[in-house]
C-alpha cells in the first residue's frame, strides 16, 4: 500500500511545492488510513505533516466523539492538529441548501483558514476510487455536462484552498486489508447507511443494482470512462486557452461575438467559462446555465442585450463585443462627473475608469500614466490641443450632458454628439462613462474619436499633450 500511494503521489506531483500538509481527518476510515500513510511517508517526502478535522454538529453526542478521536489519534502520533466546530443544519437550514452542501460548504472554508494558520501548502482529503465511482454517477443522475462526468481530479483548487487526493485510485476494500493488518481503529459513522441521502442511494442501491444486473465490473468501466473523458476535455480546455486569446479585443477584456461564433460549441462554451473565471477569480464556480445563457447572448445577430448574472455585475453584448459591466454602468445610474484637468499634471477619474495626464508635447515631455494605485491600466487614446487657445481657461473633463453638439475636425457646422458615438458604434453602457474635454464651453475632444475644429495643435507650435489611460481590473 506504501508503494502504491507514493506511486500516486510522485505520477501525478500532488505534494510538489507542499512543504506543509493538513490531512482532512474525519475519523472514518478512509481519512484514517489516509492519515498513517501520509505519516509515514513525511520523512521520506520532505514533507511537515497537520492535521484538521471539522466537527459539523450534525450527529450530536457522535460528532463530538468523532473529534476527540482525531484529537487523540493526532496527539499519539506527535501530529499538530486542528479542530474545528459549526453548527452545519442550522446553517443548511438558514441558506435553504441541502445538509450534504452546507457540510461540504463549511468543511472546506474551516480547511482553508486551518491551513493558512498552521502554514499547510495544501491539503489532503481521502476520497478513494469508489467515491469517484459515486460522484460519477452522481452527476449522470443529476444531468451534469461532460467534465463533471469525468470525476475528480487527483490535484484542484477550491476557493483558492490546494486539494490533493492521494487515495483516487485506492478502493475501500484496499484500505479496509490495510486498517486490520495494522490493527488500525477508526470510526463508524452511521449517516453513511441512511438512504434518504442521494449519495448513500447511489452507494448502497444503484450501485449494487448495476453490478448484479447489468455488469459486475461497473466500478472499473466507470472509471475508465472517466479517464478517456478527463483526457479529452484537457485537450478541449488547451484549446479553449488558446481561443480565449484570439477572441480578445486588442489588450482590453472584450470579446470578439464574431469569433466566438466560428468557435466548435464545446470550445467556445470553454472559452466562456474561462473568460468568466478571469472576472470572478479562479476558483469561481460558473454554473452551466450561466454559461448557457451568456452563449446565446453572444450568438445574437444584432442590437444591444443584456444578462444579469448576479447581484452586481451585468454583461453586455453590442457591437460585436462581449463586454462584463458593473451595474451602476448600465441605465440611468451612470455618475455624472466633471473636473478640471491640472496643466501640467495627471487626475483620476473613478467614474469613467481613467486616469488622464497632460503635459507640454513642445517642451519633450512624454505621457507617463501616472500612479495608479496598484491598478492595470492600458493607453487608450491620446491628442495634442493648441495650448495658446487654451489659454488660461483650462481644460475641463466631465460626462455627456443632454443636447451635447460637436465641431469634428474636417467638417462644416457642429454634430448631436450622440449621432457621432452611434456612428463610432460606442456601446450604450460606455457613453455615460465616456471623458468628454471641454475648454471655453466648448466640447474639444474625447478619446477614440479625432479633436474639434480649431483645437488641434500645429506641429512647432505650444501644445498640451493629453493622454487617456483605462484601467483594468
Amino acid at each position: 500500500m506504501w508503494r502504491k500511494i507514493l506511486h500516486i503521489i510522485e505520477e501525478h506531483g500532488l505534494l510538489a511545492g507542499c512543504g506543509g500538509v493538513m490531512a482532512a481527518v474525519s475519523g472514518g476510515s478512509d481519512s484514517v488510513a489516509m492519515l498513517y500513510i501520509l505519516n509515514h511517508l513525511r520523512r521520506k517526502l520532505g514533507y511537515r505533516l497537520c492535521v484538521g478535522h471539522l466537527d459539523h454538529r450534525i450527529r450530536g453526542h457522535e460528532s463530538e466523539a468523532d473529534a476527540d478521536f482525531v484529537r487523540r489519534l493526532s496527539w499519539k502520533m506527535g501530529l499538530p492538529v486542528a479542530v474545528g466546530r459549526m453548527d452545519v443544519p442550522r446553517m443548511a437550514a438558514r441558506k435553504g441548501i441541502s445538509l450534504e452542501m452546507a457540510a461540504r460548504t463549511a468543511r472546506y472554508a474551516f480547511l482553508k483558514e486551518a491551513a493558512v494558520e498552521m502554514a499547510c501548502d495544501c491539503v489532503a482529503v481521502g476520497h478513494t476510487a469508489d467515491d469517484q465511482v459515486e460522484t460519477i454517477l452522481l452527476h449522470f443522475v443529476r444531468g451534469a455536462a461532460p467534465d463533471g462526468l469525468g470525476g475528480m481530479d487527483y490535484r484542484t483548487s477550491l476557493e483558492g484552498l490546494n486539494v490533493v487526493r492521494p487515495l483516487l485510485d485506492v478502493t475501500r476494500g484496499e484500505l479496509a486489508v490495510f486498517l486490520k493488518a495494522h490493527h488500525l481503529d477508526w470510526r463508524e459513522d452511521a449517516s453513511n447507511q441512511d438512504t434518504a441521502h442521494l449519495r448513500n442511494r447511489v452507494r448502497h442501491e444503484l450501485l449494487p443494482l448495476l453490478e448484479s444486473r447489468f455488469n459486475p465490473r461497473i466500478r472499473k468501466a466507470v472509471l475508465r470512462m472517466a479517464e478517456l473523458i478527463r483526457d479529452d476535455a484537457e485537450a478541449l480546455w488547451l484549446q479553449a486557452e488558446k481561443e480565449l486569446q484570439k477572441c480578445r479585443v486588442g489588450d482590453t477584456f472584450e470579446l470578439q461575438t464574431d469569433r466566438l461564433r466560428l468557435l466548435l460549441p464545446a470550445v467556445r462554451r470553454r472559452v466562456i467559462v474561462g473568460w468568466l473565471r478571469e472576472a470572478f477569480g479562479g476558483g469561481s464556480n460558473i454554473d452551466r446555465n450561466t454559461v448557457a445563457a451568456v452563449e446565446r447572448l453572444a450568438l445574437k445577430d444584432s442590437g444591444t442585450h443584456l444578462l444579469n448574472i448576479s447581484g452586481a455585475r451585468i454583461i453586455e453584448c453590442s457591437y460585436g463585443r462581449l463586454r462584463i459591466l458593473a451595474r451602476w454602468d448600465v441605465g440611468g445610474d451612470q455618475r455624472p462627473f466633471r473636473i478640471r484637468l491640472p496643466l501640467p499634471g495627471s487626475v483620476r477619474i473613478a467614474e469613467a475608469g481613467v486616469q488622464i495626464s497632460a503635459f507640454r508635447a513642445d517642451k519633450g515631455d512624454g505621457c507617463p500614466g501616472g500612479d495608479h494605485g496598484g491598478r492595470k491600466a492600458f493607453l487608450w487614446d491620446k491628442v495634442e490641443i493648441d495650448a495658446a487657445r487654451v489659454g488660461r481657461a483650462g481644460i475641463y473633463v466631465r460626462s455627456r450632458l443632454p443636447g451635447d453638439r460637436m465641431r469634428p475636425l474636417g467638417m462644416q457646422g457642429s454634430r448631436k454628439l450622440q449621432d457621432i458615438l452611434v456612428d463610432l458604434k460606442v456601446p450604450r453602457s460606455k457613453r455615460g462613462r465616456l471623458p468628454l474635454f471641454e475648454c471655453r464651453g466648448e466640447l474639444i475632444w474625447f478619446p477614440g474619436y479625432r479633436p474639434a475644429s480649431g483645437w488641434k495643435a500645429r506641429e512647432g507650435e505650444a501644445a498640451w499633450r493629453i493622454c487617456v489611460w483605462t484601467e483594468r481590473g
